[in-house]
């Protein structure tokens, strides 16, 4: 067994100093694809490539790197530790390739960017294409949505800008997995939500003593996404959820119905002359957050500052 071992060592050395070991860029990113779904089915799928046609991917690898990538069973595939090593170097080499690409294009024109947020803060935030700084430099801006931890990950391995919010201590270690070389900017906090209705409503006009039993007998509107809310609103009796802003306030004017939201989604979207505030309570702490990973040229740094100033204005959160 030693013996095999060692003679198996001396035939890698051998192949990596007579420059032997040719991998593919699209075998790389394949097997990245597996390592992330836990599933060659899956990976296959997503690659639209076939599953005979990854398995013989991943076998190229295994057989240029004289190495076992996965331990594989019924259950899907695991990762051995060498196959965990080329994962992380592989990681590194696909981003270095994508940077690379994005650099020898970049002439410092820029006009498109990629921006990752969550779904909460994208039906909060008006559209920034026709935001007037953005009209003015002609800039437009491509969304993708997804969660704060997907958004993190996206951020490191993909130009673009990232666009987050975070709640309470274990989130924001999720701060921690930022590559230390990205901008990242604070655009400040809310905690404070209120109860909203139209200003019709007997609610407006109600003891506060009177208001635990008027609502129990009522029902809720809320976003459809719990991070506008910040409140476990499993526990509130007849919650239903809207997907935008427009239902959102057309359900407040045509049912006998109340809302929770963050004030500064009130301040924002809700016109006080039409929509009144009858309670408000403190709330767990939301922070927002913003990370750039872009080239240093002077389009995206003059970016940088007005969107970030927008997006303050935007928010209406407190530093």
């Amino acid at each position: 067994m030693i013996l095999g071992t060692v003679t198996q060592l001396t035939g890698r050395r051998e192949k990596y100093r007579q420059g032997g070991v040719f991998l593919k860029l699209e075998h790389i990113k394949l097997f990245i694809d597996v390592v992330q779904s836990g599933s060659i089915t899956q990976a296959a799928k997503q690659g639209f490539i076939t599953q005979q046609g990854l398995s013989l991917a991943l076998k190229q690898i295994e057989k240029e790197l004289t190495i076992n990538l996965f331990h594989r069973s019924n259950k899907g595939v695991r990762l051995t530790s060498e196959g965990q090593k080329f994962f992380d170097a592989s990681c590194q080499m696909v981003r270095i390739y994508n940077d690379f690409l994005y650099d020898i294009h970049d002439d410092g024109r820029n006009d498109v960017f990629n921006l990752y947020l969550p779904s909460s803060v994208y039906k909060r935030m008006p559209s920034l294409n026709e935001a007037p700084f953005a009209k003015r430099n002609g800039w437009y801006f491509s969304y993708v949505e997804r969660s704060a931890a997907e958004i993190i990950e996206l951020i490191n391995d993909n130009k673009g800008i990232g666009l987050f919010c975070l709640h309470g201590a274990s989130d924001q270690r999720l701060l921690e997995r930022l590559r230390p070389e990205l901008t990242l900017y604070d655009l400040g906090s809310e905690d404070r939500m209120v109860y909203v209705c139209d200003r019709n409503s007997e609610l407006l006009t109600c003891a506060i003593e009177e208001l635990p039993e008027i609502l129990a007998q009522k029902k809720c509107v809320i976003s459809s996404s719990e991070h506008d809310l910040i409140y476990p609103f499993e526990k509130i009796r007849n919650t239903f959820c809207v997907p935008d802003i427009h239902s959102h306030k057309q359900l407040l004017k045509t049912r006998d119905i109340y809302s929770m939201m963050t004030f500064s989604m009130y301040k924002t979207y809700f016109e006080p002359t039409e929509y009144g505030i009858f309670m408000e309570q403190a709330a767990k702490v939301i922070r927002y957050f913003m990370v750039f990973n872009l080239k240093k040229n002077d389009v995206n740094l003059r970016l940088e500052r007005e969107l970030v100033s927008y997006l303050k204005e935007v928010l209406n959160t407190k530093s």
